[in-house]
């Protein structure tokens, strides 16, 4: 039979409509399987991004936490810079005479009086110098610490150049120390220590900030402050060079 163009079409159409389902029926499936995986894929794309955002977070709180560690590093050493400087004879000592003058003669803490009685002024900071340590001396007697530590920093705040500024300061780090609030107390004897290399509280602050430092963790450190100590003050009271040897044994300090 003599195949004429009109009947080729013919044959290709109805090849093309026989075979029509088939190909009609396979694109819905492949339809499904993509969109599970594509679900799939979105799905442990998301946990990817959590678990990222995760360790970025940890990460961060991570390099905080080595700055200030780093910080409070640098501050030691800058504190055993200038005790060495002023041991060596290269830098003059911190004045310190007169250290607690006012503390025989001052009145004890005082209940705010004025010409409004007594009740009015009861809560008025003294406006004199003596009297706010003294206030802030009697806080610390009764052994109402906070009170104490809120008294001792508004002294330094006002009094900074006072006679009993570097008391106060001292009594300020002691204070926080006392109800553990350890890195503030830290950075407090630190100051002390760079202000006051051969204060009279100087011993105290070395000791106290080994204290604050192995509370917080940095074992080497407090090790370093207690040795420091026992190298500085030989001559130290001996409730410190108790407290001292305590600590240094507790942390199995090496020599």
């Amino acid at each position: 039979m003599k195949v004429t163009p009109l009947r080729a079409a013919l044959a290709a159409g109805a090849m093309f409509v026989t075979g029509a389902p088939a190909f009609a029926q396979a694109p819905p499936i492949d339809a499904y399987e993509r969109q599970d995986r594509i679900e799939e894929l979105e799905r442990q794309l998301q946990q990817a991004t959590d678990e990222n955002d995760r360790l970025q977070f940890q990460l961060q709180q991570a390099q905080a936490e080595v700055r200030r560690l780093q910080g409070m590093v640098t501050d030691l050493a800058a504190v055993r810079d200038a005790r060495d400087e002023v041991e060596s004879g290269r830098a003059p000592p911190a004045p310190a005479a007169n250290q607690g003058q006012r503390e025989a003669s001052a009145p004890g803490p005082r209940t705010a009086q004025g010409k409004l009685g007594t009740l009015e002024g009861a809560d008025l900071p003294p406006s004199d110098a003596g009297e706010a340590y003294q206030r802030a001396r009697g806080y610390l007697l009764a052994n109402q610490i906070r009170l104490a530590e809120d008294a001792f920093a508004d002294f330094v705040a006002r009094f900074g150049t006072d006679v009993n500024a570097p008391e106060a300061r001292y009594w300020h780090a002691f204070t926080l120390l006392a109800r553990e609030a350890n890195t503030e107390a830290a950075a407090g004897f630190v100051d002390y220590l760079r202000r006051y290399p051969r204060g009279r509280r100087a011993p105290d602050s070395m000791v106290r900030l080994g204290v604050a430092l192995k509370a917080l963790g940095r074992n080497a450190q407090a090790c370093q402050a207690f040795a420091d100590f026992t190298r500085a003050y030989p001559n130290a009271a001996q409730n410190l060079r108790d407290l001292a040897a305590r600590e240094t044994r507790a942390l199995r300090c090496t020599a």
